[in-house]
Protein backbone atom coordinates (compact mmCIF):
# COMPACT_ATOMS: atom_id res chain seq x y z
CA UNK A 1 0.00 0.00 0.00
CA UNK A 2 1.70 3.16 -0.97
CA UNK A 3 0.67 7.29 0.45
CA UNK A 4 -2.08 7.62 -1.50
CA UNK A 5 -4.23 4.39 -0.40
CA UNK A 6 -2.61 5.06 3.81
CA UNK A 7 -5.06 8.07 2.90
CA UNK A 8 -7.49 6.04 1.95
CA UNK A 9 -7.94 7.21 -1.74
CA UNK A 10 -8.36 5.09 -4.00
CA UNK A 11 -5.94 5.39 -7.41
CA UNK A 12 -8.23 3.67 -9.91
CA UNK A 13 -10.64 6.89 -8.75
CA UNK A 14 -8.59 9.27 -10.24
CA UNK A 15 -9.84 11.60 -12.67
CA UNK A 16 -7.57 14.04 -15.24
CA UNK A 17 -4.90 15.91 -13.23
CA UNK A 18 -4.88 19.36 -13.65
CA UNK A 19 -1.87 22.05 -13.32
CA UNK A 20 -2.96 25.18 -10.94
CA UNK A 21 -0.51 28.16 -11.75
CA UNK A 22 0.60 30.66 -9.35
CA UNK A 23 -1.78 34.11 -9.87
CA UNK A 24 -0.79 37.36 -9.81
CA UNK A 25 -2.33 40.55 -9.61
CA UNK A 26 -2.86 41.00 -13.43
CA UNK A 27 -3.70 37.46 -14.39
CA UNK A 28 -5.44 34.83 -13.27
CA UNK A 29 -6.92 31.84 -15.01
CA UNK A 30 -9.72 29.84 -14.59
CA UNK A 31 -9.76 26.67 -17.15
CA UNK A 32 -8.95 24.21 -14.60
CA UNK A 33 -12.30 24.29 -12.89
CA UNK A 34 -14.23 22.86 -15.67
CA UNK A 35 -11.68 19.62 -15.01
CA UNK A 36 -12.55 19.48 -11.34
CA UNK A 37 -15.98 19.85 -11.78
CA UNK A 38 -16.00 17.12 -14.39
CA UNK A 39 -14.24 14.77 -12.40
CA UNK A 40 -16.43 15.61 -9.29
CA UNK A 41 -19.35 14.88 -11.37
CA UNK A 42 -18.11 11.22 -12.24
CA UNK A 43 -16.84 10.59 -8.77
CA UNK A 44 -13.56 11.00 -9.17
CA UNK A 45 -10.55 12.32 -7.10
CA UNK A 46 -8.69 15.26 -8.80
CA UNK A 47 -4.72 15.45 -8.57
CA UNK A 48 -4.03 19.10 -8.31
CA UNK A 49 -0.35 20.16 -9.41
CA UNK A 50 0.04 23.86 -7.72
CA UNK A 51 2.63 26.09 -9.46
CA UNK A 52 5.31 27.48 -7.84
CA UNK A 53 6.05 31.34 -6.53
CA UNK A 54 8.69 33.25 -7.88
CA UNK A 55 10.59 34.15 -4.73
CA UNK A 56 12.98 35.94 -6.93
CA UNK A 57 11.05 39.69 -6.62
CA UNK A 58 11.24 39.38 -2.77
CA UNK A 59 14.84 38.99 -1.91
CA UNK A 60 15.32 40.75 1.49
CA UNK A 61 19.13 41.38 2.38
CA UNK A 62 19.37 40.01 6.05
CA UNK A 63 22.87 39.89 6.12
CA UNK A 64 23.82 42.70 8.70
CA UNK A 65 20.24 42.15 10.43
CA UNK A 66 22.12 39.97 13.21
CA UNK A 67 25.23 40.86 14.31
Amino acid sequence: MNATGVCGLQLYRYGETISIPFFTETWRPDSFYEKIKRNRTLGLHTLCLLGKIEFSTCVVDVSNEFI
